[in-house]
């Protein structure tokens, strides 16, 4: 639905420029009322669903969408008939929060009977009843969710709780709204049944660093015990490496690595991370320049009869260059008296370059003129690649290999998961 509204967004300017949109907004909802109207007729129920939703959100919508209807009550028929089918097919919240919308909106403007108004709403409120108890509309706890009135039961709230925790309980829930399902559990109080069995479900709840402080004024146990899961202390040796690789490993793991209090010195009962260079062996391949040449009956066909003279030569100059790292690091931690951890990064990175310039047609006779065309699929693969490349890059290539291997580590790891 917002892919097609903004796709008619998107070429407003078009058809203005065509005669078809009028510039003048007030204009505007007349044209898209009589789209939607062809857009039914051709069988397009839901491009012409979208069209008369844009005719109502303009000035003067309603009162021209009305006077579509009254002069074409096909239409209208039409329309109706796609509100019902859109009710019928809603698969989650977002749908029936944009359902319950497009109906509303029918029904401010007056655009049906009151009788099959009634009717849309009367279906769309069973629809949202029977999809929230057989689980085919996954209703969660969240901020809006009262927009819904049918769903404001005890009987329906039980169910939107209980499918709530275990949403959390195994990642099922993408956008989290913690606070909204804190302020649900405890409306009866602290010591309410909701609000214990929040309590009880908590630890399984893969409760994250953001959310501790929104849980900590009703559950100060839990947050606290939380806050020491979601950091960590970890002492940070480098070994085998200059002190200017050394620093740049420390301030990428820093940034990349969330959670973690990166010490100076080593202290009991910190972790201790080690990153020891085994192998980095830089290699940059120097620029060099060489001059390729394509006969005339190399050359793309239609290109050599239009621009080339018969029998002349194709030639450019081809730069190219390129560099590598070959890298080895061992990481190793040891916590606590858990058993020592070791992970190895491992691998080569490389990148090389082409660049073409100087094309040029050497005539039989000597002639050289300028040549603005690719010569053949040959150069194109030659010329498509990057014009350099940077040695830098590739060690931040090799830093994000270090950082891959360190969340290795499940300490570590489950920090960092954490925030």
């Amino acid at each position: 639905m917002r892919l097609r509204l903004a796709l008619i967004s998107s070429f407003a300017w078009f058809l203005t420029a065509c005669g078809g949109l009028p510039v003048d907004r007030n204009e505007q909802a007349a044209y898209y009322a009589n789209e939607a109207k062809v857009l039914f007729a051709q069988q397009r129920s839901r491009d012409g669903g979208t069209y008369l939703q844009t005719a109502l959100a303009r000035p003067n919508g309603p009162e021209k969408v009305r006077k579509l209807f009254n002069d074409f009550p096909e239409t209208k028929s039409a329309y109706l008939q796609y509100l019902q089918s859109e009710v019928s097919t809603i698969e989650s919240a977002q749908q029936a929060r944009e359902r319950k919308k497009h109906i509303q909106a029918a029904i401010d403007a007056q655009l049906f009977l009151p009788s099959e108004s009634a009717k849309l709403s009367a279906d769309l409120s069973r629809r949202i009843k029977a999809g929230n108890e057989q689980g085919s509309i996954p209703f969660f706890i969240e901020a809006g969710l009262l927009e819904f009135p049918e769903l404001n039961t005890p009987e329906q709230m039980n169910i939107i709780f209980a499918r709530s925790l275990d949403g959390y309980s195994n990642n099922m829930i993408g956008r989290r709204d913690i606070g909204a399902l804190v302020e649900f559990a405890q409306r009866g109080g602290e010591n309410s049944h909701d609000a214990l069995v929040l309590e009880a479900q908590l630890p399984k709840m893969n409760i994250r660093a953001k959310e501790i402080a929104i849980l900590a004024p009703y559950y100060p146990e839990f947050a606290a015990r939380r806050r020491e899961q979601t950091s960590a202390r970890v002492h940070l040796t480098v070994k085998k490496a200059d002190r200017i690789f050394a620093d740049d490993v420390k301030e990428r793991l820093s940034k990349s690595v969330k959670g973690i209090v990166w010490l100076p010195n080593a202290e009991p009962n910190d972790i201790e991370l080690t990153v020891e260079r085994a192998r980095n062996d830089e290699r940059v391949q120097p620029e060099s320049v060489q001059t390729i040449t394509y006969s005339y009956s190399d050359v793309n066909v239609f290109s050599a009869a239009l621009l080339m003279p018969e029998n002349a030569s194709y030639l450019f100059d081809l730069s190219s260059g390129g560099a590598s790292i070959e890298y080895g690091y061992v990481i190793s931690a040891q916590y606590k008296s858990l058993p020592p951890v070791e992970r190895v990064a491992r691998g080569k990175v490389n990148a090389s370059f082409g660049r073409c310039q100087n094309a040029r047609i050497q005539n039989v006779f000597g002639g050289v003129s300028a040549a603005s065309f690719v010569a053949n699929d040959d150069m194109q693969r030659r010329c498509r690649g990057p014009a350099s490349v940077s040695i830098d890059n590739l060690r931040e290539q090799v830093f994000e290999k270090i950082v891959a291997a360190v969340l290795e580590v499940p300490v570590i790891k489950a920090v960092h998961d954490l925030n």
